[in-house]
């Protein structure tokens, strides 16, 4: 187990202790912003350059938390401090760099992503982001069952299971929302929307891009959006995205380096995006919210 140093006017305090093989599973999809580092160079495939990696607390500023790389600062593609929000997530970040090995694989570390998209991008790109997120309501996937009529009994039987409770608490926490009929959902009513929009809207970045991260690995927001609210745990997140799949799976088997990598993305995206939210959040503000 690894246990992550957090700098403090001098004194080394002991951080979080964090299994390394736990970061090392949350290999999220790469983007642009986790090939680039400190001073807006790309470091993919480059050599590992530094021999340490910690998270550190700010002197003076001791509610915001930093990643150093033998001592200096990381920073964004767009050239700003990675200012992190808790210390769980200055541990995480940091850890994911002292991960790498010989050479620098942006692909291996989500949470570096999410967190210099969070700094970059996200705020100026809130109304595109919800407005996307929005989208997915008339798509979702846990609003599309089959008929009993047209689609196997035990594939029903699932959906039913995985999905039913996720549309009721959307109800209770949003408004009624829809479900697909002959092909396509019904509008849904716009008090609904109204409040999924306002709330969208509210969410800190750091939120709001783990909301993203996961929308995008799980197709769906219902599922995203009961996570975040502690409703479902990471596993039945997970096993609501896929039950179409999986059951295709077990009914006609598993084609090797295509349905298994699917399944593979789908697990790490939702994983990472879920790490993510939940160490973005304090631990009194974590609890408050659910």
């Amino acid at each position: 187990m690894l246990a992550m140093t957090t700098t403090l006017g001098g004194r080394r305090l002991a951080g979080l202790a964090t299994k390394p093989a736990t970061l090392r599973a949350l290999s999220g999809e790469a983007s642009a912003a986790a090939a680039k580092a400190s001073s807006g160079i790309s470091y993919k495939g480059r050599k590992r350059f530094y021999k340490r990696a910690e998270a550190v607390q700010g002197a003076d500023e001791p509610d915001k938390y930093y990643v150093e790389l033998d001592g200096r600062k990381l920073r964004t593609p767009y050239r700003q401090l990675v200012e992190l929000p808790t210390e769980a997530l200055a541990h995480g970040v940091a850890n994911e760099w002292h991960l790498q090995k010989e050479e620098i694989q942006p692909s291996s570390m989500p949470l570096m992503t999410m967190a210099c998209t969070a700094i970059d991008t996200t705020e100026m790109r809130r109304p595109i982001v919800v407005e996307e997120l929005l989208r997915f309501l008339s798509t979702d996937t846990v609003l599309f069952p089959g008929h009993p009529d047209e689609t196997e009994a035990n594939l029903v039987d699932m959906q039913e299971d995985m999905w039913s409770p996720l549309v009721e608490w959307m109800g209770e926490r949003f408004g009624p929302v829809n479900v697909c009929e002959h092909l396509r959902i019904p509008p849904h009513p716009e008090a609904t929307t109204k409040a999924v929009e306002d709330y969208l809207q509210n969410l800190d970045p750091w939120t709001l891009t783990g909301i993203e991260n996961l929308t995008s690995g799980c197709k769906s927001l219902i599922i995203p959006l009961a996570l975040h609210h502690g409703k479902i745990d990471v596993k039945t997140a997970i096993k609501a995205s896929r039950v179409e799949e999986e059951h295709q799976l077990t009914a006609w088997g598993l084609v090797e380096g295509g349905h298994d990598v699917d399944r593979a993305n789908t697990i790490s995206q939702v994983a990472a995006g879920a790490v993510f939210l939940r160490l973005c959040r304090p631990p009194l503000a974590a609890a408050a919210e659910r």
